[in-house]
Parts: C-alpha cells; structure tokens; sequence
C-alpha cells in the first residue's frame, strides 16, 4: 500500500520527466515535407490562364529537392498535366496526404500556393476570400473554389509546431486575381476596406509569407519566366545575409521583399506572419551553426523605413533593414524620423542564434506576475490521522527571466482553522476522541523555469498557454488550539516543495488562469511518525501580469 501510495505522489513528476525525454528523441525522428501547388489553366472564362504558377511550383519542388540542405523527406508537386488543370478535390486530397504524413509537432511542413484568388459573398453576404482551382465556378465559389479560411484552418490544425505557408496570388482584382462584375460592383460600395483584418491572427510555430499586400497585386513577369515574389524567393533561399553559414526564411522572405519591392517600383510588397518571438529558424540552405555568435531583429512591414533602430547608442538605420545584434543585454530605442519621438526605450535580452521580428520591439512585455489562489492539500506520510485535509488561500509574486531563462518567486499561504479529530488515551478508560483546531501560514521562494505551448484554436483569442515547473524551501508556522485540555501549541517546520503549472496568459490584458500539483516534503511536526513527512496537492489561481 506505501509503495502504491509513492507512486502516486511522483506519478506527475514522473510523466513530466517521461514527456520532455520523448520531445528530445523526437527530434532526430522528424521529418521535413512539402506540397507545392501551382495551377495555370482554368475552365471559366473569367480567370485567364496563368504563365508561370506551374513552373513556379516546379521551382520550389526543384530547389528543396536538389539544393535544400538538408533536403526534404517528401516532396509532393500538384501541378496537373501539360494544361496544369488541378481541381478543388485533388488539392483538399493533397492536404490530407500531407496530414497524414505530419505525425511528429518536430516536423517541418511547407506548403506553397500559386494560382488566381478571387472573393466572393457567403450566405450572409459577408465578403470571403477564395482561392481559384481550374473547375472554380465563379458563380458558385462556395462549393467549387477554396475558401481562404478552410486553407488557412487546414494548415494549422497540422501538427508540426514549425509549418510554412506561402501564397502567391492575390485579391486586388488585377495580376493574380479576377474578380466578376457583380463583385466589383458590391465592392464598391463597401465604406471599409473589406481587406482590412486578413491574417490578424495566428497561431504558435506558425509563418504565413504572401506575395503582396492585401490590397496589391501578385505580378508574374516574362523577364523573370516566374511570379515576381517566388523568384526572388528562391533566389532568396541562397542569400546568407547575416553570415552564418545557413539560410533561414526569415532571411530568404526579407530578400525576396526588398527585391519584389524595387522590381515591381513599389506595387507590390510581399508580407509575412510569424507567431514565434525569438524563435530558432528554419533553415533551408546549409546547416544550423554549432555555435552563432548573434541573434537577429527583421522587420517585413513598410512602415518601419520611418524608423531609426539604436542599439546600445550605436545608429543601426532604418528599423526596416534588420540588424544583427550581440547575445546577451541590449539597451534598444527606436526613434520615429518624421516626429522624433523616441518610440521604444527598453533593454531587451537576446540569446544567440535566434530571430525576433521587430514589432515584438513595440510590444508590452510583462516581467512580473500577481496570483492569488486556493488550494487543497493532503498529508501522504504516516503521520497522526487526526491531521486531516486542509484549504487554504495563497498569494505569489512571480518575476520572470531572472538569471536568463528562470523565474523567481515568493509564496505566501494561509490554511484556515480546522478540527481535526484526534484520539488520546490519557486516561484508563482507554481512548478518548477530541478535536482541535490547527491553522498554518507559510511562505516559500520558489526558483522554476517556463515554456510556452500551443493553444490550437484558443489561439485565436490570441491566448498563450505557459507550462511552469518551480521548486524551493518552505517555512511554515503551525498553530494549533486544543479547547478540551486548554492548550496552545506553536510548531515552526521547514522543508521543499515543488509546483507542477498549467496556465493561459491573455497577453492584451495580461491576465492569466492557472491550475497545478504541489508536492511538498517537510520537517514532521504532527507528532509520531517519521522525520520527514510529505503532503501532497492541487491549486487553482488567477493572476495579473504587469
């Protein structure tokens, strides 16, 4: 029964242990896949046919096929026959190959997407985005075409926490896009911009790259023999910007920005979406570096060329271009040129070898947590078994990203008074049953260290959710009141407990929800028994980061 009862109490602990050594082996098991889909003819009259989505999608599959290092373990290219006629069904069964496929959230997955796109009314009359296939009806987009949204679901219900998406086509009615005349005719008397919100969301692991703007054209050129976007992206997966050896997306999308943008004089701006701040890059030319000796900032929106980036006093330029940043502490002030006010002024920690965009430089950033909880315990040591359960409330102040990656925090609890049913034999007629009443106030400093997860769909509500392990000393104060033989006692006990957290963290409020385990070992101050006894428990507690 003592060792079942053992087992339980490490059982958290134990699987936790279990969890991470598995994420580790997983690593070497993963794999990196791709769907390349380029579609050029099509039945309607409406979407012309297009010259080079076919060879664009023969390029991707070309280069992570022959010159992607490490190459790709699959590599699937729907471009149809000679015609490059690809329906709505064989792309959605493309999907659920590459679905198949995904069995490991260490995988790298990309999928490229060249052809026309188009929007349309749903049932409510609210504008959609579709994306065209060469049976697309535009009189019937619904069921015949791509609905954006389904694309987008389907892309982030796969497991793989690093997955890519790229786009080449567009909505603005021109280059890549038709859109029919009823269409254009609702869309015109539409007062907000039925643009305005596409992509606002993303979810962790997550990169969404597109060719232009949500506004702006995808232009194919004839000097080119490409889509303007992918052929400086592929030109892109070969430029080492910051000299480390490997190519990373980030690095290949930023160089395919710059040169769309001088090409097409300004017409059209690839973007790009990332949910990771201060990731680990996919690399898709040469290998991860040993060792790098810096971390990075890229920017992909226009509107940072007004910016100047400071770094540790030092000009680095417009915040547009990037820069390559020293690991460690960094005093960083982003100056606005056309007002001069300064916009940020703030130290920030870099690790190296990692990428941070740069509106993550705008963001707030929350360094301290307040919790207040409750919480059940449970003595799980032989101890007198008139020490029953108990409830109590807690505070805890938690500062983030002390000592690099670890957090420091202080605990403060109270239990309330409780009767405890004890038994005594003091006198001759044998046992005599009484309670008492035992309340305690502790307080802990608890060292731990945390790492954030994948929320699927929760994300949209742009939730993050945080796994917390923390563990330090205890010091407790027992006191405990027995009316029967009107006595007072007062123990103090020390030991070391540990704390097992789950919570979510709504960063644009900065309130978090959390529940946890707790195991505790401490000084026996219950009377017979052994030395040590040990209680065990769950909590539950909210919080405000500031």
């Amino acid at each position: 029964m003592n060792n079942l009862l053992h087992l339980k109490t490490w059982m958290p602990y134990l699987l936790l242990s279990l969890f991470f050594s598995i994420q580790v082996r997983a690593e070497s098991q993963s794999k990196r896949l791709l769907l390349s889909v380029g579609i050029s003819s099509f039945e309607s009259d409406l979407f012309h046919p297009l010259r080079y989505s076919k060879k664009d999608a023969g390029d991707i599959s070309s280069f992570f096929e022959n010159t992607a290092s490490p190459k790709f373990d699959r590599i699937e290219q729907l471009s149809g026959d000679h015609a490059a006629k690809v329906n709505r069904n064989e792309v959605l069964r493309a999907f659920q190959r590459l679905d198949e496929q995904n069995r490991l959230s260490t995988d790298i997955v990309m999928i490229y997407l060249s052809t026309h796109g188009t929007v349309g009314l749903d049932d409510a009359g609210k504008v959609k985005r579709f994306l065209v296939t060469s049976d697309t009806d535009p009189n019937n987009l619904q069921e015949t075409a791509l609905g954006y949204d389904e694309i987008v679901n389907r892309f982030r219900s796969l497991k793989s926490r690093k997955k890519v998406l790229i786009l080449d086509f567009c909505y603005s009615g021109v280059g890549k896009s038709r859109l029919t005349m009823p269409m254009l005719k609702k869309l015109a008397t539409l007062k907000s911009d039925y643009f305005s919100g596409i992509d606002d969301e993303s979810v962790e692991g997550e990169y969404i790259l597109t060719a232009s703007g949500p506004s702006q054209p995808a232009q194919e050129s004839s000097v080119l023999k490409n889509g303007v976007y992918t052929h400086f992206l592929i030109e892109g997966f070969r430029q080492d910007l910051n000299g480390d050896g490997a190519v990373s997306l980030a690095e290949a999308h930023n160089y395919a920005r710059k040169q769309t943008y001088e090409f097409t004089k300004g017409q059209q701006t690839p973007t790009f979406r990332i949910r990771i701040e201060g990731s680990e890059p996919i690399f898709v030319t040469g290998h991860k570096p040993s060792k790098s000796l810096f971390a990075s900032i890229y920017s992909f929106w226009k509107g940072h060329r007004k910016f100047k980036l400071f770094v540790n006093g030092v000009d680095k330029g417009a915040l547009s271009q990037g820069a390559k940043l020293a690991p460690g502490r960094s005093h960083i002030r982003v100056i606005n040129t056309e007002t001069g006010k300064t916009e940020v002024d703030k130290y920030f920690d870099f690790s190296p070898d990692k990428e941070y965009p740069a509106i993550m430089l705008f963001q707030k950033y929350y360094s301290w947590q307040f919790q207040v909880g409750t919480e059940f315990s449970r003595w799980l040591s032989s101890v007198d078994p008139g020490y029953g359960d108990s409830v109590g409330v807690y505070g805890k102040l938690r500062r983030k990203h002390v000592l690099g990656a670890w957090n420091l925090g202080f605990k403060f609890g109270y239990d309330q008074a409780r009767d405890s049913l004890m038994e005594s034999y003091a006198d001759d007629s044998g046992s005599v049953n009484y309670s008492q009443k035992r309340s305690t106030f502790r307080g802990q400093v608890l060292v731990g260290s945390h790492r954030k997860f994948s929320l699927g769909s929760l994300t949209q509500s742009k939730a993050v959710g945080t796994a917390v392990l923390e563990a330090g000393p205890i010091l407790e104060h027992a006191a405990i009141n027995n009316s029967k033989f009107e006595i007072s006692d007062q123990e103090i006990s020390w030991g070391l407990g540990m704390n097992a957290q789950t919570e979510i963290l709504l960063p644009l409020y900065g309130f978090n929800i959390g529940a946890g385990l707790k195991l505790d070992i401490v000084r026996n101050y219950l009377g017979d028994g052994p030395f040590i006894a040990r209680r065990g428990g769950f909590e539950f507690y909210i919080g405000q980061s500031f």
